[in-house]
């Protein structure tokens, strides 16, 4: 009896105390799908380490198509009342890295979270006749029936193409790694490199595979994987295989498989901590170089929904240009991994690695109850875990207080190309300046000019009164 009276009172408590918890703004920072590897020896012959050809360097496969959209369609289900049924270009803004396999995978995930309802327009038989080209009907020999399978859409199956914002890497220095252009980072990875974790990797590594590779593959430098560079190479290329169930069975039985891929996956993971990210020094500073910018543009966007909402619930589902409520970039394990360190710096987070297709969010809520009224509580999730969840105003806080300048990091790198691109509003204020200057000297000038020649002409025009007056006094003389 009394366990059925706490039970009553737990739930009138509950109903007493009913949090509505709503989404106003995520921002998805999410790797691209599964890839082909990242070199090979001859750009012309695209085999891999393990004699197996591929489309191409680094571009995105039919595995990761598929997993991208169907990263889509969880997002869809997961946040189910977030995004609406019908895509809305106002809503969403879409941002890339300028590479295919990124780009690819945005527009891949975008189909599947909106499905066959990306696009809710369909088009009149006048706007059907008026989008054919007018060379294009006597030129088809299929033309009606290519117009058949269009139905009235404007593509097949009703899709639409959402634009890709492509990010442009002298104003968002986020991949450091690949660029290394600035030269303070390249002493810290030289210093990494020397690290006890990093020389035990290496012995670990040949000791365990180091013959068994040597031999299977044909390579006859016996020092070949005491090369960090070397060992990166056979595991981006094995990883690759792996994700699209190649089991590479002439090389590796079952059993050796699987542990080789758990030592790629340690040292990928030893990689990103030890080697780009974790400086010797104690104060850590590669994530603040790397993805302070892009921190700012996510607090930008989320600061946005937070206002709109504080100006009453009417306002927190309006779409004002600029605001969107879903924000995606599509990026790199290094891009990830550098945000992951930052919010160690920010917020002290655990960093995680980030295997192909993994995701960050960072996501808005507004939370009222009627005990503890209204709450805004920003989530930070890697995958489906989530890392932190903070009051907005004290995430703003802390991200102010930690984050770079772009003046800062272009000093602190060196990037004369880019401190003058960051610089380029002060620049155009002295210019401005300078303008209004010589508009106002030039001003002067004019004015002193015309004072000058209204000062002549007041002068003749005494001298005109003055002639007059004695005309006039030697004619009353003379009468």
């Amino acid at each position: 009896m009394n366990n059925i009276n706490i039970i009553i009172f737990i739930s009138l408590y509950s109903l007493y105390n009913f949090i509505e918890k709503k989404i106003l703004f995520i921002f998805e920072h999410s790797r691209h799908g599964i890839k082909t590897p990242s070199s090979f020896n001859d750009s012309s012959n695209l085999k891999d380490i393990f004699g197996q050809e591929w489309i191409g360097i680094k571009e995105l496969t039919r595995e990761g198509n598929k997993m991208e959209y169907l990263l889509g369609v969880y997002l869809k289900n997961f946040y189910n009342n977030f995004f609406s049924e019908k895509y809305n270009p106002d809503e969403i803004y879409l941002m890339s890295s300028d590479s295919n396999r990124t780009v690819e995978s945005a527009l891949a995930q975008i189909q599947g979270i909106y499905q066959n309802n990306i696009s809710e327009i369909e088009l009149t038989n006048y706007q059907e006749e008026r989008a054919i080209p007018y060379f294009f009907e006597n030129n088809i020999d299929d033309f009606e029936d290519i117009l058949d399978n269009i139905s009235n859409y404007s593509l097949p199956y009703n899709i639409q193409i959402p634009p890709i914002h492509s990010i442009d890497d002298r104003y968002h220095i986020y991949r450091i790694s690949e660029n290394e252009n600035c030269e303070p980072y390249k002493y810290i990875k030289e210093d990494n490199l020397k690290k006890n974790v990093i020389k035990n990797f290496i012995n670990n590594f040949n000791y365990t595979f180091g013959e068994f590779l040597l031999t299977k593959l044909n390579i006859k430098n016996q020092n070949y994987f005491t090369n960090i560079n070397n060992i990166d190479v056979i595991c981006d290329h094995f990883l690759s295989n792996y994700e699209i169930g190649n089991k590479l069975a002439d090389i590796f039985d079952e059993e050796r498989y699987i542990d080789f891929y758990d030592e790629c996956i340690e040292y990928f993971t030893l990689k990103y901590k030890e080697i780009h990210i974790q400086g010797i020094k104690k104060n850590n500073i590669v994530g603040l170089i790397s993805q302070s910018q892009m921190m700012k543009i996510i607090l930008n966007y989320m600061k946005k929904r937070f206002d709109l909402s504080k100006k009453g619930k009417e306002y927190e589902d309006l779409i004002i240009n600029g605001s969107p409520k879903y924000v995606m970039l599509k990026g790199h394990d290094f891009t990830i991994s550098t945000m992951e360190d930052l919010l160690k710096i920010i917020f002290e987070t655990e960093i995680s690695f980030p295997s192909i297709g993994s995701s960050q969010f960072f996501v808005l809520n507004k939370i009222t109850s009627k005990s503890l009224g209204t709450k805004y509580i920003v989530e930070i999730i890697f995958n489906d875990k989530i890392k932190l969840e903070i009051d907005f105003n004290s995430f703003e806080k802390k991200i102010k207080k930690k984050i770079w300048s772009s003046k800062k990091v272009a000093d602190y790198c060196g990037w004369d190309e880019y401190a003058k691109e960051v610089s380029i509003n002060t620049k155009e204020i002295v210019l401005i300046l300078i303008i209004i200057l010589l508009c106002l000297a030039n001003l002067g000038i004019i004015i002193f000019i015309c004072y000058v020649n209204h000062r002549k002409q007041k002068g003749k025009s005494k001298i005109i009164n003055y002639e007059d007056e004695i005309n006039e006094n030697n004619e009353q003389s003379n009468e």
